[in-house]
């Protein structure tokens, strides 16, 4: 598959003006093969499906010519988020997935994966954490600023705090905060 110019990517979110805590359809995971993310959503797209691949910019330089490239690249690799009837199946077709993982926390899925969307929608930079360079912190919501309400965990990375925010079944992406702005989470 040839590469995609930016202008060429499909959107993040269809429909993208629906927050995806409003969603009246069933969620479901699909589980790609490698670097199928994006073809997987022109595929749910042309269909109309509704699903959520947030993307975040990956910045790198050549070594032969030390040009800048940019990618676009899923914030979540080999997982696309999509909502449809209570039977999915049919899309096993395309021959892009692996298999679809069902959601079986609803609600909950909804509100988190909600959370990146508003980050991603108030174009706060988003990058994947990866799980070997970070240690679980404390519990956060944040009270200030463009994600005030979103809650997280806080973890240390070379001197700089960042907020976490956890997609159960997905993984999790690390957005930059100011400490100031968030306050321990109130216990449930």
């Amino acid at each position: 598959m040839p590469i995609l110019a930016f202008s060429d990517n499909p959107p993040s979110r269809h429909p993208f003006d629906l927050p995806i805590i409003d969603s009246k359809q069933v969620w479901w995971i699909a589980k790609v093969k490698p670097r199928q993310e994006k073809a997987l959503a022109k595929d749910l797209l042309d269909l109309g499906v509704e699903y959520y691949l947030p993307f975040f910019v990956k910045t790198s330089s050549r070594p032969d010519s030390r040009a800048v490239r940019k990618s676009l690249l899923p914030l979540f690799p080999s997982y696309v988020p999509f909502a449809c009837g209570p039977d999915p199946w049919f899309l096993l077709q395309n021959n892009r997935m692996c298999t679809i993982l069902p959601v079986s926390a609803q609600e909950k899925f909804k509100h988190e994966l909600n959370q990146i969307y508003m980050a991603y929608e108030k174009n706060v930079y988003l990058a994947p954490a990866t799980k070997n360079e970070y240690s679980v912190g404390t519990r956060v919501q944040v009270v200030a600023g463009p994600l005030r309400g979103v809650n997280g965990i806080i973890v240390k990375i070379k001197d700089s705090d960042f907020l976490v925010l956890r997609v159960e079944c997905l993984g999790e992406a690390c957005v930059s905060i100011d400490p100031r702005n968030v306050k321990p989470e109130s216990p449930k």
